[in-house]
């Protein structure tokens, strides 16, 4: 099983440097969707966003009523954090396949980091209709009502959840979040509170330093020469001085308003604390990359 899983992979590695190959060159080529998902599909799990989105436009043009190729679009611009395109990619991939319960769902999804909570409990009420995976949709649903602060009705459908002991995978227990601006409740707080009702919650990521040893792993770099960046104290700086790794703290983060104080650096780390997470400690402080 091994020897073919190796060979598959080396097939599809085989079939994208054909693709980067013909592009490079200019040669007209044409590929199946099947291919042309194989090779989007392994951008996206090399994290190679920006080349795979090129692929990915080439593919549609020449398949341009793939849902498929246009999820995989979808994701891609969700990687670079480019939503609102994303969005317009699931809404044709919906007009295509609209019943297909996880293009709903990513259209949900979407649609809260965009805060347009209502569109995304009216999409995800309507996957109900479809979805034997309901446990999921009400989920989903929940998550959108807590975004907008709706705490009463994300109770409603968490519970539901609950009932349906459907386990909620916290992969970023960061308790608060940014987005633009705006700071807010993120995953974490969401986890907490579900525990609380009684769900199961399963914590990965950071600050866990299985997620260090991972990437370390992938990168065969020194842990001499790694720096961990980030604007969290207790999930990004904590997990780095657990793992023995250099940190980078960004102030203008889910801190920022903290570090608005006209008081020492030290003292203000030193003074932000949490009742669910330990504070780390920097070795390096910056406002923002620039």
């Amino acid at each position: 099983m091994a020897e073919e899983f190796k060979k598959k992979k080396d097939e599809i590695y085989k079939l994208v440097m054909e693709f980067e190959m013909k592009m490079k060159n200019n040669i007209d080529m044409y590929y199946d969707s099947e291919s042309y998902e194989k090779i989007t599909k392994w951008y996206i799990e090399n994290h190679k966003f920006k080349v795979g989105l090129k692929a990915v436009d080439f593919a549609l043009s020449q398949h341009q009523f793939s849902s498929d190729l246009l999820i995989h679009r979808a994701n891609i611009l969700i990687a670079l954090q480019k939503f609102s395109e994303a969005l317009i990619s699931l809404e044709r991939a919906h007009s295509l396949n609209p019943t297909d319960e996880n293009i709903f769902i990513m259209i949900g999804q979407v649609k809260i980091i965009l805060a347009e909570y209502k569109g995304a409990i009216s999409i995800l009420n309507k996957a109900l209709i479809y979805s034997e995976n309901k446990d999921e949709i009400n989920y989903q649903i929940g998550l959108a009502y807590q975004a907008q602060k709706d705490f009463k009705s994300a109770s409603k459908y968490f519970k539901k959840a609950i009932e349906m002991k459907l386990p909620l995978v916290c992969s970023n227990p960061d308790i608060l979040g940014i987005s633009g601006e705006n700071i807010h409740p993120s995953t974490g707080d969401l986890a907490v509170k579900y525990k609380k009702m009684g769900g199961q919650a399963f914590i990965i990521g950071k600050p866990n330093i299985e997620i260090f040893h991972y990437v370390q792993g992938l990168s065969n770099s020194n842990k001499s020469k790694t720096l961990m960046i980030g604007d969290s104290l207790f999930n990004d700086i904590a997990g780095a001085n657990s793992f023995g790794i250099d940190s980078l703290l960004i102030t203008s983060g889910i801190h920022k308003e903290e570090f608005m104080q006209n008081i020492p650096t030290n003292d203000i780390i030193d003074n932000i604390k949490s009742d669910f997470q330990i504070t780390g400690k920097p070795d390096y402080i910056m406002d923002r990359l620039q």
